[in-house]
């Protein structure tokens, strides 16, 4: 006698109960699966896990058979424990592959292998009876970003499903349409400055002997105004794991007691991304104009590349790449500085708990111009910290990098070399927000260490209020 599958909807665990009946039996009373859904809200945590946060109640009166224990180590989360049942199930002579890829299935969702987990589902599923587990597919593939997939898969289950259930599904349907929509973004700071004119704080600099006194002009200026960024973003999934991504936006800086330093720069990306539960990666060209108190300045294209994976559920290891090629408008400036700059980075970020994340990160890059004492190599070393409490939140990095030239400075017959020191800071505090605007307080240091100390060796930092919203 062939024992009864009853599925019940996973969510956020795949449950599943044998009956001891015959094939054409109902279930017994004390076997009736109760869920009540209390959460269905859906929430982006600091690794971009857009997963529905779902609490589920359930009361599951089981035998002591082998199936009533995987139910109850796939009820109770017990992995290990399933993972034991699940190796002595498959040696019994009335082994049943629904059963077990079922439960094999929710153990691999548990450990982010939904790519293994999807593959086993839709075994299960090519039984059209069995709606629930059609439903765990769904969700899988939403987790997986398989957008497309997922909407399919709701809509074959969404009518055969009690009203409680389709609730949930909307819930999913519009997590996708969230994901996709166009995401505009606003930022705006107020910014105080000691230099805005990257100064050297020296004033005689000193050349083979000679020195040249500096007028007030050629020291360090402060300066007041408003750093912006207007933008906007949209991915597509077109199938599978794969996406469409394309990004615009307008960012410069405008000093009202500085306007010579005024800047504008209008970017536009466009490219392809591939995204799972567990990775990402882009290419993306692009193409940029930037403007100098308001005339054409210098513009850039080139590529971008990114790899992110999560190493551990709370280790993250991105690389990325890029490759820029710059021109410059003014002739004089382009027969020195036109080229290209190859920029590449590692950077690994570690989850503390629910409220910090750390990371550590190298950068290498090659800045290669037409005037080769203008051209130079940097490596550098970046640490972070941030902070997201409920009230008050904040974040720290400090980076250090060498930069060596690649030719002999043209006014001292000798190779630069500087160091660089960065600190930035930012600090908010959330109840003071309006109207999804919250304002921030942060801080930006600067110093340049070189052995061209009268020319080169400068200072500068900045105090500004910032406001950012991403809508």
């Amino acid at each position: 006698m062939m024992k009864s599958l009853y599925f019940v909807p996973a969510l956020a665990l795949p449950i599943m109960v044998m009956a001891q009946s015959p094939v054409n039996e109902l279930p017994p009373n004390d076997e009736q699966r109760f869920l009540e859904i209390k959460d269905l809200a859906v929430a982006d945590d600091l690794l971009n896990q857009d997963n529905p946060n779902i609490e589920i109640d359930r009361a599951m009166p089981l035998g002591s058979t082998l199936e009533d224990e995987l139910t109850r180590a796939l009820v109770g989360k017990d992995w290990a424990r399933l993972e034991v049942l699940l190796a002595k199930y498959q040696q019994q002579d009335n082994f049943d592959q629904t059963l077990y890829d079922y439960a094999l299935g929710a153990m691999h969702r548990s450990q982010g292998r939904h790519k293994q987990a999807i593959k086993l589902y839709q075994n299960v599923t090519s039984d059209e009876s069995l709606v629930y587990p059609s439903f765990d597919l769904a969700v899988m593939l939403f987790e997986d970003k398989q957008y497309r997939a997922a909407e399919q898969q709701f809509n074959k289950v969404y009518d055969k499903l009690p009203a409680q259930m389709q609730t949930i599904i909307r819930q999913y349907r519009n997590a996708i349409k969230r994901a996709e929509r166009v995401q505009p973004r606003l930022s705006l700071n107020y910014e105080e400055t000691d230099n805005v004119n990257n100064a050297s704080s020296a004033s005689i600099i000193e050349i083979n002997g000679a020195k040249f006194i500096k007028d007030s002009d050629s020291m360090p200026q402060s300066a007041h105004g408003v750093r912006y960024e207007i933008g906007a973003s949209k991915d597509t999934n077109i199938g599978g794991n794969h996406f469409i991504v394309a990004d615009v936006d307008v960012d410069g800086v405008a000093y009202w007691d500085m306007p010579t330093y005024d800047e504008v720069t209008l970017g536009a990306r466009f490219g392809y991304a591939n995204r799972d539960v567990k990775r990402y990666w882009h290419i993306i060209p692009f193409v940029e104009q930037n403007w100098l108190e308001s005339d054409k300045y210098s513009r850039h294209h080139g590529i971008s590349a990114t790899y992110s994976f999560k190493v551990l559920p709370d280790l993250q290891m991105s690389t990325s790449f890029s490759h820029t090629q710059k021109r410059y408008e003014n002739d004089r400036t382009a027969m020195r500085h036109d080229g290209r700059v190859n920029l590449g980075s590692l950077t690994l970020s570690k989850q503390l708990g629910n409220r910090y994340v750390a990371y550590a990160g190298f950068d290498l890059s090659e800045d290669k111009v037409k005037d080769l004492s203008e051209s130079s190599e940097r490596r550098g070393v970046r640490l972070g910290l941030a902070h997201y409490g409920e009230s008050f939140g904040g974040r720290v990095m400090m980076r250090y990098a060498k930069r060596d030239f690649l030719a002999d400075n043209f006014w001292y017959d000798e190779i630069r070399r500087d160091k660089e020191y960065q600190v930035n800071a930012a600090m908010w505090y959330n109840p003071i927000s309006y109207k999804g605007f919250t304002p921030s307080l942060n801080y930006r240091y600067q110093k340049i260490n070189s052995n061209l100390d009268s020319m080169y060796s400068r200072s500068s930092q900045a105090i500004f209020v910032s406001l950012e919203r991403s809508f």
